[in-house]
């Protein structure tokens, strides 16, 4: 821990809340968020997972077309019951302007229907790789904007880590209020280069926007490692101060939500962890 986070700590034990702005930085403590890609496939028992977790986001849109609500709502309802905020993602092409424009109100009538308090884009090849990607981009945001102005929208789209901002562009990046970039790796020394150059870069850029990287559940890999570490996700959080952690169970990390593996807890484990990080606001 930083020595200056140390001092906050131990003074606001002591003396209350009050010293801490006195003698330190504000403190904040991180928060969780489980991203879900097929509910059906989580494991039974998986609900004494959500304690340490702040939100719960089901996939709930595939395209222009609402994907598995039934799942999604039985998800949510089950997170409810344990205190959680209530999210959701969708998977995007938004090849065209008038497909993007498709998707965007797909999206904003299931994110109003679901309740939801945060919409994640996930874009990603397809998109990426379109004739206008960044108009594409700009015309769903601002679509999803006019039909649910109520709802957050979490950029989580591909990035290029080595060409500045090519698809990430500013104009694009500053329609969304959340700022969720996909942060997976099987190295430590991959993904702690895309958090230091990109991030760092990020938040001087758009210091307003909430901060909520998306990251591995820490599922061993087929090539050796694994996608992601605990002692990784503690180290960036410290040193980056995301306000959100968003963890990814897809397919073939199922295990990770009740069990873990040989280099990694549990994800209850790993978010009980961050829960107890106190940062810099």
């Amino acid at each position: 821990m930083r020595r200056d986070v140390a001092i906050g700590v131990a003074a606001g034990a002591v003396f209350g809340s009050a010293a801490l702005s006195l003698l330190g930085p504000r403190l904040r403590r991180p928060r969780s968020v489980l991203t879900v890609y097929v509910a059906s496939d989580l494991p039974s028992g998986w609900p004494a997972a959500l304690g340490p977790f702040w939100a719960i986001s089901p996939k709930a849109v595939s395209g222009a077309s609402a994907w598995r609500l039934d799942e999604a709502r039985a998800v949510l309802a089950i997170g409810e019951r344990y205190g959680l905020q209530r999210q959701c993602w969708g998977g995007h092409l938004c090849l065209t302007p008038s497909g993007a424009e498709a998707e965007a109100e797909t999206a904003a009538r299931v994110a109003l229907q679901l309740r939801a308090k945060a919409y994640y884009w996930n874009a990603e090849d397809d998109w990426a790789a379109g004739s206008d990607p960044i108009g594409n981009g700009i015309r769903f945001a601002n679509r999803f904007a006019q039909i649910a102005p109520s709802v957050p929208l979490a950029y989580q789209a591909y990035t290029s880590w080595s060409q500045g901002w090519p698809i990430d562009s500013p104009e694009l990046v500053s329609r969304f209020s959340i700022w969720s970039p996909q942060l997976f790796g099987t190295t430590r020394g991959s993904i702690a280069k895309k958090w230091g150059s990109l991030l760092y870069r990020h938040r001087e850029h758009f210091p307003w926007q909430t901060f909520a990287p998306l990251v591995g559940s820490g599922r061993l890999a087929a090539g050796g490692g694994a996608w992601g570490y605990l002692d990784q996700r503690v180290e960036l959080v410290t040193q980056y101060r995301p306000d959100w952690m968003l963890t990814w169970i897809g397919v073939g990390s199922e295990s990770m939500v009740l069990t873990g593996n040989k280099l990694n807890p549990p994800v209850s484990v790993q978010a009980e962890a961050v829960k107890g990080l106190l940062v810099a606001a």
